[in-house]
């Protein structure tokens, strides 16, 4: 196994507030991958991946990676809501870096008193093969 790039949660903790501290004063949005950048690691995988490793006193990294990607997350939320960054931008980064799904619901009306059994399973399955295909 790889030696651990941080030892204690203390000291990722300190490299993720100096993170948030330089982007805040240069004016620049949080992202995960800015983030996986300061923790030194070389992918946003590789951030992903560090939640199940242990610090030296075999205290789990995944609180202290999950609060950082929350703030990050708020971040882009509440500049979304306030016009600074675009909400076509904000929607991307959440659905690829913070787990939301673009969820669509539709809904298919037939009068089933017109139809034939068979008719209605036909109606049905191509419903079905349309839902898939999306």
């Amino acid at each position: 196994m790889a030696k651990k790039k941080h030892e204690t949660i203390e000291q990722m903790k300190a490299k993720i507030e100096a993170y948030f501290e330089r982007q805040r004063k240069e004016k620049r949005p949080l992202t995960v991958q800015g983030l996986a950048l300061a923790l030194d690691f070389k992918s946003r995988q590789s951030l992903l991946n560090y939640e199940g490793y242990t610090d030296n006193e075999d205290r789990p990294f995944l609180d202290t990676i999950q609060k950082a990607r929350l703030l990050i997350e708020e971040n882009k939320a509440e500049g979304m809501l306030t016009g600074d960054y675009p909400t076509a931008a904000v929607i991307f980064d959440l659905l690829n870096n913070h787990g939301h799904k673009n969820k669509h619901e539709t809904t298919l009306k037939i009068d089933k008193a017109a139809l034939t059994d068979e008719e209605l399973n036909e109606q049905i399955k191509q419903f079905e093969s349309r839902k898939d295909n999306k």
